[in-house]
Parts: structure tokens; sequence; C-alpha cells
């Protein structure tokens, strides 16, 4: 009888210990396939000046608010090195430092919602088209997202 007991209780063990390593697997995998972040842009306008900023002969400043969901492994704060507009043409520009999201982006923890605007300095004569976001995670350019302005005929 002895035995039998032994060996049930092997069972039980090694039944609760591949459930136990199941749970894991299946967190790991649901993180792993958990976007690290969110993009959404919520408006683009177009603009000569905004605060201290003004757009130099020949340029316009195009305005875009976003709303980005940040989990943990978003370097934070934020840099305009993550962002990049691309135009009409496939010219690429980054935001101005001095963009509203980067400050808002000092405040708050990893796991985080902002709404902020990024702003760009465009050739007058030159429409945004698409908003990308390449965060940089454990040092890997990994998952950019990219976004439709929705600029057709506008910025």
């Amino acid at each position: 009888m002895g035995l039998n007991d032994h060996r049930r209780t092997v069972v039980r063990v090694v039944v609760y210990s591949l459930a136990l390593m199941l749970v894991l697997v299946l967190f790991r995998l649901r993180r792993a396939l958990t976007p690290e972040y969110g993009l959404r842009v919520t408006q683009v306008q177009e603009a000569k000046q905004l605060g201290a900023m003004l757009a130099g002969e020949g340029e316009k400043l195009v305005l875009v608010e976003v709303t980005l969901v940040l989990r943990p492994g978003v370097p934070q704060p934020l840099s305009p090195a993550l962002f990049a507009l691309m135009d009409t043409e496939g010219q690429e520009y980054r935001p101005e430092p001095l963009s509203p999201l980067f400050s808002d982006s000092l405040f708050g923890g990893q796991d985080q919602m902002l709404e902020g605007t990024l702003v760009f300095r465009l050739p007058q004569e030159r429409r945004g088209q698409n908003l990308s976001f390449h965060p940089e995670v454990n040092g890997d350019a990994s998952n950019p997202e990219s976004k439709d302005t929705g600029s057709e005929g506008g910025p």
C-alpha cells in the first residue's frame, strides 16, 4: 500500500508541475504577443506658429495630435528619434524636440497613455502622409508602427 501512495504522490507532483509550466508558457506567450505600444493619430493641421516655434521662410509646421499607449519596455522619456513623418515624396522628417508630447512623457510611469502633439517642419509644398513610431525595445528596433495621417488633401 505504501508503494501505491508514493506513486500517487509522484503523479500528483508531476501533474501539478506540468500544469504550472503550461500556465507560465501561456502567460509568456500572451506577453510576447501583446504590443509594447499603440499609436493613434487623432488630428492633423498646419500652422505657421505654435507657441515659440515659428515656421521659417517656405516652411510650415504640421501638428499631429496622437494618442500613444505605452507598456513596459518602451524607453522613457520619449525622444524625436522614435518618430518619423513621411511625406508623399517618401522624405522623412523628425519631430521638433520641443513638441508638447515629449514634455508630457517626462511625467508618468511606464504603463500609461499619453495624448499630445508632435510638431514637424515641412517645406510648404509637401504633404505629410504617414506617421511612424519606432520604439527601441532592449536595443532592438522592433515592431515599428505606422499610421496614415489621413491627409490626402491636408498637411
